[in-house]
């Protein structure tokens, strides 16, 4: 017997399964993003499904989706699917002041806050190269930057950079750009 793995995430209060499409990304239901904030399912659907940019961007699939409270049921459901990478596209497709005037002022001031939020950190990735939310862990790896900045030994730089990378997950170039160490 085939055994399957059943992933799902959390958005608010619901639970929204992640299903594996063929073309290679994950995707999630979209009418459960769109009744957590408190919108008309049927006209944001139509917004995504009759705009052919958005149905791109957002990679609009109808999926055949099990429910998620039993994943080995048999009978599936087709819902309208977004990339999860993409749902922060979706989200970003919705004026807060139309959620504040339908009397969600909670779900408003959330969207509000996410909207201010990404897009100060589009704005420092465009004008700095990259971007980080705040925190202890940020401003850890910010000074752990700036004193492999001012190494100047190569090796011993390369060495900081190697640990820098398995400790905070990322990628500092190593090696020889332009003809010079970094």
């Amino acid at each position: 017997m085939k055994k399957m793995i059943h992933i799902s995430i959390a958005f608010g209060d619901a639970i929204l399964p992640v299903i594996d499409c063929e073309d290679g990304h994950q995707r999630v239901p979209l009418k459960p993003i769109s009744d957590q904030v408190g919108l008309d399912w049927v006209s944001q659907r139509r917004k995504v499904k009759d705009n052919e940019y958005l149905t791109n961007r957002l990679g609009l699939l109808l999926v055949g989706v099990k429910p998620h409270q039993n994943p080995e049921t048999r009978g599936e459901k087709s819902q309208y699917c977004i990339r999860i990478d993409r749902v922060t596209a979706f989200l970003n497709t919705i004026n807060p002041l139309k959620i504040r005037g339908m009397g969600n002022h909670e779900a408003a001031d959330w969207l509000e806050a996410k909207h201010t939020e990404w897009d100060d950190a589009l704005h420092h990735y465009e004008t700095d190269g990259f971007a980080m939310k705040e925190g202890q862990d940020a401003r850890q790896l910010i000074n752990t930057l700036s004193q492999i900045d001012r190494i100047k030994n190569p090796t011993i730089k390369r060495i900081a950079a190697e640990k820098a990378n398995a400790a905070f997950g990322i990628e500092i170039p190593i090696g020889k750009q332009q003809g010079l160490d970094v």
